[in-house]
C-alpha cells in the first residue's frame, strides 16, 4: 500500500476485511444501545449523527471524511505499538495480548468498561475483541478500515428519506463506502472482473 500498489490483492483483501469487520462493529455493538432505550433504562450517548455540521456543506463532509481516515490510521497504529511495546517489554506473546486487551478495555470509551452501564461495558468488550482480533490476524490496513467505516457510518447523520434537504451527507457516504467496498472487491481479485472471460485450457 505505501509503496503506491493500491490494487495489490492483498491491499483489496485487508480492506475488504476491515470494512466488514466495521459493518459488524456497527450491528453488533453499536444497535444494542436500542436496547436500553426500549427497557427504560439510562441511555447512553447514541452514536449515529453526531457530526450534523456535515449537512452544511459538501465540502465539509469531504473534510470530515478525511479526517476519519487520517483518524483510522492513526488509532491503528497506536493500537499496534501498544501491543508490540507491551510484547517487547513482556516478552511473552500471550501475556502480552491479555495485557493488551486489559489496556484496551480500560481505556476505550473514557473508562466505560469501570464506570458505564451493562450496555456500555458490553459495547467496549465487543469492540475490544473484535479490534484485537482484526489488528492480530490481518494487519493495520484492516484495522484502520474497520476504524474508518465505524467512524463514518455512525458519525454522519443518515437518513432513509432522501427527499430532506439534508439527505446529501447520506447519499455520498453511502456512495462513498459503495466505492471503496467495489475497489476492494476488484482489487482483491488481481485487477480481473467479477464476470470475465472463460479461457479453456
Amino acid at each position: 500500500l505505501w509503496s503506491g500498489r493500491l490494487r495489490d490483492p492483498r491491499v483489496g483483501r485487508e480492506l475488504l476485511i476491515g470494512m466488514t469487520a466495521g459493518a459488524m462493529a456497527l450491528l453488533i455493538v453499536e444497535l444494542p444501545k436500542l436496547l436500553a432505550l426500549n427497557l427504560g433504562w439510562r441511555m447512553p450517548q447514541f452514536p449515529f449523527g453526531n457530526a450534523v455540521w456535515v449537512a452544511a456543506s459538501t465540502p465539509g463532509l469531504v473534510s470530515q471524511w478525511l479526517g476519519y481516515v487520517t483518524g483510522g490510521l492513526r488509532n491503528a497504529l497506536i493500537l499496534a505499538m501498544i501491543f508490540l511495546l507491551l510484547r517487547l517489554f513482556m516478552r511473552r506473546p500471550r501475556l502480552a495480548l491479555v495485557a493488551g486487551v486489559i489496556v484496551l478495555l480500560l481505556a476505550v470509551n473514557g473508562g466505560q468498561i469501570l464506570t458505564g452501564n451493562w450496555v456500555e461495558r458490553y459495547n467496549v468488550i465487543v469492540f475490544t475483541a473484535l479490534i484485537t482480533i482484526v489488528i492480530h490476524r490481518f494487519g493495520l490496513v484492516a484495522a484502520a478500515a474497520m476504524l474508518f467505516l465505524d467512524n463514518v457510518i455512525s458519525d454522519v447523520p443518515l437518513t432513509p428519506d432522501l427527499s430532506v434537504w439534508w439527505s446529501t451527507p447520506t447519499v455520498l457516504t453511502l456512495g462513498l463506502v459503495a466505492g471503496l467496498v467495489a475497489f476492494a472487491f476488484y482489487a482483491s481479485r488481481g485487477g480481473e472482473p467479477l464476470f470475465g472471460q472463460v479461457v479453456p485450457d
